[in-house]
């Protein structure tokens, strides 16, 4: 049998008609078989949550336990890139790797496509890093600077392009802390009151520091947390000071340990590390006096965002084994809808009303 090469767009999307077991659509409708294992990012209205994954997204709530979306169930495109929600207008948003940009209403699981940054000429690329959203705003973080989305309008407000030496500056993070807004930039951490109606301009921001290079940024009880690879720290008086170190005295033997994110929880951070050569994550919990008050261990886990829902449960955006929900000290559970463990495949055989894929 010769082997054939299929692209992503013709792996996942498989027309219903041939697929005798499947009766819950038309003949005609298409069903997607993404895989939903590669969890790389997530967000929340404090009860359902919405995972992103490499091609497609789930949410997860405990009345509707996993519910998977794919360009079928009317995305505008594939390839996840970060997401973001908005509690003013009870909307989620969703950023793609090419620009595009989806608005997604839970209530009635529809989706509203804005494609500005994806169709624009711009010299470079339009990559997205973040999304932070506030107030009825989007605030995302791309390599033009920081493209601003009325939600409720649903159009595209402003752009802040923080140019420096005739050179846009990439916006990694973006979020608001107190009366300031703070944008991560490749040239450095600014900062600007969220009162000032010249926001577009880059003299209003006032570069903070530039000598660190951080990765992450979040707000807990008006504090401004920053991480690099394997430092936290926090911003007071205009100054960042270190405040937690990764340890790697415990583990002699591991190679990398890295911080690859921190998020936002009650009155603290959670700080996601991982072990690379041991495949494992690890998350410790550290208060707003800079204490480490907790940590749990995931397994064979590679943790790329925590979230702590309304109910205080602690769930984990794993880039191997989908959404992962801390169930004890170092037990874990693991949610995701059923798909292929990868997304290419090499050929596809029909047979007796069964559709069988190699996918690799």
């Amino acid at each position: 049998m010769i082997i054939r090469r299929f692209s992503i767009l013709f792996t996942v999307f498989i027309l219903q008609a041939t697929i005798g077991y499947s009766q819950d659509r038309p003949i005609g409708y298409w069903r997607s078989h993404l895989p939903y294992n590669n969890a790389i990012g997530m967000t929340s209205d404090g009860i359902t949550l919405f995972t992103i994954c490499n091609q497609a997204l789930f949410t997860f709530n405990q009345k509707d336990p996993v519910h998977p979306y794919s360009k079928v169930e009317g995305m505008g495109d594939i390839g996840m890139a970060c997401a973001g929600y908005d509690a003013t207008t009870s909307t989620a948003i969703f950023a793609y790797t090419d620009g595009n940009i989806d608005l997604f209403y839970n209530n009635t699981e529809t989706f509203f496509n804005i494609p500005d940054l994806k169709i624009k000429k711009v010299s470079g690329s339009k990559n997205i890093h973040e999304i932070y959203a506030w107030n009825g705003f989007a605030y995302i973080g791309t390599d033009i600077g920081v493209l601003v989305i009325d939600l409720v309008n649903k159009v595209v407000k402003e752009t802040y392009s923080f140019t420096v030496n005739n050179q846009s500056t990439f916006v990694t993070n973006f979020l608001k802390n107190g009366n300031y807004f703070y944008a991560n930039t490749s040239n450095g951490l600014y900062r600007a009151n969220i009162s000032n109606p010249q926001l577009q301009n880059i003299a209003v921001w006032h570069l903070i520091d530039s000598t660190h290079k951080f990765k992450n940024l979040a707000s807990a009880n008006n504090k401004l947390f920053l991480c690099d690879t394997n430092k936290v720290y926090v911003l007071e008086n205009d100054t960042v000071h270190n405040i937690f170190l990764v340890d790697t005295a415990s583990y002699p033997t591991v190679k990398h340990k890295t911080i690859l994110h921190i998020d936002s929880t009650y009155n603290g951070i959670w700080v996601s590390e991982y072990y690379d050569s041991l495949y494992t994550g690890l998350e410790n919990k550290i208060d707003i006096n800079y204490n480490l008050v907790d940590s749990f261990n995931c397994r064979g886990a590679q943790p790329l965002q925590t979230i702590t829902l309304l109910d205080s449960s602690v769930w984990v955006a794993d880039a191997f084994q989908g959404l992962c929900k801390r169930s004890g000290n170092d037990q874990t559970a693991y949610y995701f809808p059923q798909g292929p463990d990868d997304p290419g495949n090499f050929d596809i055989y029909a047979y007796n009303n069964e559709l069988w894929v190699a996918h690799g």
